[in-house]
């Protein structure tokens, strides 16, 4: 009989780290938007503020924030944010980077 822990001629090692290679990778939960509406209060979490809702053009990176949404539009970045506390933030934003209060 073969003991498995003396095969691989590491004490297991090399299965260790077969596994440790072939384990699922864990998923990151991105937060989720649901049903937000223009007139709405949300909190910005960070992130590129577009010029467009379908453009790439960064007009600016900002730190978190509250903000209004002010327009909706089926872009690449949906939502049209101005802040409600100073922050700056004035522009399309992507829906991952929202929070709904």
């Amino acid at each position: 009989m073969i003991d498995d822990k003396k095969a691989d001629g590491f004490g297991g090692l090399a299965k260790a780290i077969k596994t440790a290679y072939t384990a699922e990778p864990a998923i990151q939960k991105i937060p989720t938007v649901s049903k937000i509406a223009v007139g709405n209060q949300v909190k910005f979490l960070g992130g590129n503020v577009f010029l467009s809702a379908s453009t790439s053009t960064v007009v600016a990176v900002k730190k978190e924030g509250m903000c209004e949404v002010t327009q909706i539009h089926n872009g690449v970045h949906k939502y049209r944010c101005r802040s409600t506390d100073n922050s700056g933030i004035d522009g399309w934003v992507d829906e991952c980077n929202l929070a709904k209060l």
